[in-house]
């Protein structure tokens, strides 16, 4: 089997068979990581008042200083 049929298995992935598991492919595997990442940017942005931004925000508005550095190293992030 060449290289080339390689990547296309593992692109598309390969069925089990006797012995050996099947392999999901990429687009199926990249699925499950694409809801992570959703969930990880609706905790890092300000928005209904329940992410871990906005409980951050609330803790340190006391402080504005705080304030300013949190908000100045969100800007870089984006």
């Amino acid at each position: 089997m060449g290289r080339m049929d390689d990547l296309a298995d593992d692109w598309q992935g390969v069925d089990a068979s006797p012995g050996v598991a099947a392999r999901p492919g990429v687009m199926a595997r990249l699925d499950p990581v694409e809801g992570r990442v959703g969930t990880l940017e609706h905790e890092l942005r300000p928005n209904s008042g329940r992410s871990l931004r906005d409980v951050v925000t609330a803790t340190v508005a006391p402080e504005p200083s705080l304030l300013a550095a949190t908000n100045d190293t969100a800007r870089t992030s984006e």
